[in-house]
């Protein structure tokens, strides 16, 4: 399932029904079974086998449950924090809620701006307003370890110059380090578009983790290294 960018708002005044598994249809028409999310952390629950934390976007609120070591991974955010979560939508008892599988500290605020535009983007495009190209990420199907929590953006670098955290190594971009770069070079070896599924099945043979190559590609959707065209295939610029 494709990963939709959106705000708190387009989930939880959107209509919820069960029309081929569960999904919302967001005020503007736009399909969500799966949503990046980005907002501060302001509030959080934690008991034996279950935890819960609220995310605030300056849209409305909303909060991502977890259970078992799911549980513990969410226990472990930092209340306060800004945070980048991707995860499908449920809803229970009239209540809507994220199951999370990716969450990713974001400790430059800037990021939740770049997100906002690249949900409009998105937005215009699935609406059908405009023919401009959309940048939601195709997103890999969670690993059989559950949610997992990413390493964040360093705190003094933009989303499009900071170091390549994931991969240990120094850099003057994120996208440049160890597979960065050989997502890049893959792609632009193939003479072509690639799609998600190529990239994971590549890379995952080549040891990398499938959630860390996820974030990789997200980051390079993100600063325009690559671009999505259709979804779920990708090239370089």
């Amino acid at each position: 399932m494709t990963a939709i960018r959106c705000e708190v708002a387009d989930i939880v005044n959107g209509s919820y029904d069960n029309e081929d598994g569960p999904r919302v249809l967001s005020p503007y028409g736009v399909e969500m079974r799966r949503v990046v999310l980005v907002g501060f952390v302001v509030d959080q629950y934690v008991s034996e086998g279950f935890a819960s934390i609220t995310i605030d976007d300056s849209t409305g609120t909303i909060r991502a449950k977890g259970w078992g070591s799911d549980a513990s991974a969410l226990s472990s955010i930092q209340l306060g924090s800004l945070v980048l979560m991707i995860g499908k939508v449920r809803e229970y008892e009239g209540e809507r809620y994220i199951v999370p599988e990716i969450i990713r500290a974001v400790t430059n605020s800037n990021y939740l701006i770049l997100h906002k535009l690249e949900r409009l983007r998105t937005l215009l495009e699935r609406s059908g307003v405009t023919g401009i190209e959309a940048p939601e990420e195709s997103i890999a199907p969670e690993s059989e370890a559950g949610l997992v929590v990413a390493a964040p953006l360093p705190a003094d670098e933009s989303p499009a110059t900071a170091q390549g955290t994931e991969d240990g190594a120094s850099s003057t971009t994120s996208t440049t380090g160890p597979l960065g770069q050989q997502i890049i070079q893959f792609i632009r070896a193939r003479g072509g578009p690639v799609s998600n599924d190529e990239i994971l099945e590549h890379f995952t043979a080549n040891g990398f983790d499938r959630n860390e190559i996820t974030l990789k590609i997200l980051d390079l959707l993100d600063d325009g290294t690559i671009i999505e065209d259709p979804i779920g295939v990708y090239r370089c610029q």
